[in-house]
Order: C-alpha cells, then sequence, then structure tokens
C-alpha cells in the first residue's frame, strides 16, 4: 500500500515495486510512483525487508507493508535524464539520482 495523497487532478501514470535505486554505492530496491505532476520514490515504512516470510499464513497470505514517501519532487524539476544501466535524474538544483528503470525514458519525457 502506497501512503500517497494524489493532489486535485493529479493521477498515477506509472508504478514499479522492484525499482533499483543506486545510493553511495548501494543498491536498494525501493517503489517508484510517477504522477501526471509528480516523481515519488517509497520505501516500506515498516522495515521488514525478508520478513515476509515469517508472517506468511497457511493459506498463503503475505504481510502488505505500507510504503512510505521517501523523496519526492515535481516533475518540472527534472532538468535532464542521462540514459545509461542506471539512468541519472538531475533535478534544477544540480542534485540527482540514479535508478535502474528500462520503461523510464517512455514515461519521464522532457
Amino acid at each position: 500500500m502506497y501512503n500517497i495523497n494524489l493532489q486535485e487532478s493529479e493521477t498515477i501514470v506509472y508504478n514499479n515495486d522492484e525499482l533499483k535505486i543506486k545510493t553511495n554505492n548501494k543498491i536498494l530496491e525501493v517503489s517508484l510512483v510517477i504522477t501526471n505532476n509528480r516523481l515519488i520514490i517509497l520505501e516500506d515504512g515498516n522495515k521488514l525487508g525478508n520478513m515476509n516470510n515469517l508472517l506468511r499464513t497457511t493459506k498463503g497470505l503475505g504481510f502488505i507493508p505500507n510504503k512510505e514517501i521517501i523523496f519526492q519532487t515535481n516533475r518540472d524539476e527534472i532538468k535532464e535524464i542521462v540514459y545509461n544501466e542506471y539512468t541519472k535524474i538531475i533535478f534544477n538544483n544540480n542534485t540527482f539520482i540514479e535508478i535502474q528503470d528500462e520503461n523510464i525514458k517512455y514515461v519521464l519525457e522532457i
């Protein structure tokens, strides 16, 4: 479940729950939600990681983690996108994120 409050007339246009993001030479798996206005990165708010397997019931139901926003920006803050193995998204303030998502070039056309 995503912990996102959509703004009026905002719609989700893309999401990826297995996004790999490079940070400090580490690779993290997070969720990405792109709306018509914002780019949002979420992480498991419960910090359970692989403990989901421990919470499975005999009927095969699993715990649904609550995903919390760890980063968000307006789409108009994106200055440049450099496509490589990890796509570098550069923002107007010259900060950037590096993500691995093959479909991002079709979603974030600037």
